[in-house]
């Protein structure tokens, strides 16, 4: 029984973004970034933070004028494909 450091707080943290895009492919952001860049690269697309991702519930995709935060995963996703306020099931993912 002694002090001891967890070694959660000794880890680097993350200076890159990770974007997951609907056709399958991975993309690194470095520095920062805002959603309304990532837009205007996918016009048709829409933004979602990985980790928002429930069935039953509508897909929170993030606005224009947020900031990506380095470390955090995003998905890009065709608009046409997720109705707005239309919850989110296993067949759209699939589709």
């Amino acid at each position: 029984m002694g002090n001891a450091i967890s070694p959660s707080c000794l880890q680097p943290q993350v200076a890159y973004i990770k974007l997951y895009c609907y056709d399958e492919t991975t993309r690194i952001l470095h520095g920062k970034r805002l959603v309304a860049e990532v837009m205007f690269e996918f016009p048709d697309s829409m933004v979602c933070h990985a980790d928002s991702f429930f069935i039953g519930c509508p897909l929170p995709s993030l606005t224009f004028d947020e900031q990506l935060i380095n470390g955090e995963r995003y998905f890009i996703l065709p608009i046409d494909s997720f109705p707005p306020d239309c919850p989110l099931s296993a067949s759209s993912l699939v589709a």
